[in-house]
């Protein structure tokens, strides 16, 4: 059985055809391909939408070792695209390579509201002055917060309240879940910390 995959191809954002035999990628066409996928996006291998590689643990600085190490455990588990919204440092140009990866993005330093996040991560601000791209929210009323401010995306969007969600669609805030980061914290993805 072959299968033919139609849409967009990232990261070349070109519209063609795939086909798919077993375990094998092409695209050359095969006869009596059937199509099961038409107009959406296609990318060449797993896509980590939410990663922060290189510390060991939060509050750590960036370590070289480890990020090329992290970088190899993403290329060995077939993942082709990072996103990384927010790190120790700014991500070093090697790194993309390491992993063997079409790619990753970068958001670089975490900004974070002042005596809000982990000691020495990140520059410490003024709420006034934070810019609302990528927030991170794991309480509900920091999840409330961001989607009010617009923020273009809400990572792990812990506790939010579902009436969010319509607001998120209608200014396009794009939700980013990550419960698999908290699952060795039982009941903290159900039951909301202080603020």
């Amino acid at each position: 059985m072959s299968y033919r995959l139609r849409g967009v191809v990232l990261p070349d954002d070109e519209e063609r055809d795939l086909y798919v035999a077993g375990d094998r990628i092409s695209f050359e066409p095969l006869g009596g391909a059937e199509l099961v996928v038409d107009g959406w996006w296609l990318l060449p291998g797993l896509v980590d939408v939410h990663t922060h590689p290189g510390p060991s643990t939060p509050g750590d600085p960036l370590d070289a070792a480890l990020l090329r190490e992290h970088g190899g455990q993403y290329r060995d588990a077939g993942v082709m695209l990072l996103r990384v919204p927010g790190s120790a440092a700014r991500l070093p140009a090697w790194f993309a390579r390491t992993t063997g990866s079409r790619g990753s993005t970068g958001a670089g330093p975490w900004l974070a509201a002042t005596g809000r996040f982990f000691p020495d991560w990140g520059r410490q601000v003024e709420p006034a002055a934070l810019p609302q791209v990528a927030v991170h929210g794991q309480h509900h009323e920091g999840c409330a917060a961001a989607v009010a401010a617009g923020a273009d995306s809400l990572e792990h969007g812990m506790h939010q309240a579902t009436e969010l969600l319509d607001s998120m669609a209608r200014q396009g805030t794009a939700l980013v879940p990550t419960m698999v980061a908290f699952a060795d914290i039982p009941g903290r993805p159900c039951h909301p910390p202080s603020p």
